[in-house]
């Protein structure tokens, strides 16, 4: 797994998020696109979201 910030790149809105993780504290203004996977946290290595 690779972490990028997509502001960093030259061509950013040419990438579409596969999933969104931490959502469990994103701001209430945030608006996720419909049909992408939001995880409250980072899945552990079977791909199961973790606890606490």
């Amino acid at each position: 797994m690779r972490f990028l910030r997509a502001g960093t790149l030259d061509r950013a809105e040419r990438l579409v998020p596969r999933v969104h993780y931490f959502v469990r504290s994103e701001h209430p203004w945030i608006v996720l696109p419909e049909g992408v996977p939001a995880l409250h946290t980072l899945p552990n290595r079977s791909g199961e979201e973790t606890t606490g």
